[in-house]
């Protein structure tokens, strides 16, 4: 499992770790996962199989929760609306390439490329 993101962390509350080694207590967003998608799309889809084994504690009346984290048996309830809405704006860009395509066509991206030479 792989997924860092700003989330619920046992027992501090709201943060976020080091995507660093032994800088990482193993707490893992599953919004982090769907939104890695975009990316690394194999490894997103790897985690996801094995988020489903802890389907009964990582997913909840709203949809995944903020964060868990087995290797302590912790598992949040929470569920934030905002890291959902970051997953499904990257999930929504890998099906169509929506999101890209509105950022590239912004005039202000369009400028900063031309300035880079790009």
């Amino acid at each position: 499992l792989f997924g860092i993101n700003a989330c619920d962390q046992p027992p501090v509350g709201y943060g976020a770790q080091e995507p660093a080694e032994g800088r990482h207590d193993g707490t893992i967003a599953p919004t982090a996962i769907l939104a890695a998608t975009a990316f690394v799309p194999a490894a997103s889809e790897k985690a996801l199989k094995t988020l489903e084994g802890y389907k009964d504690r990582a997913w909840g009346r709203y949809g995944f929760s903020n964060a868990i984290n087995p290797s302590k048996g912790w598992y949040d309830r929470d569920t934030l609306g905002i890291d959902l809405g970051m997953a499904l704006l990257l999930l929504e860009n890998k099906r169509s390439g929506l999101i890209w395509k509105l950022l590239e066509s912004h005039p202000a991206l369009k400028r900063g490329r031309s300035r880079a030479g790009l």
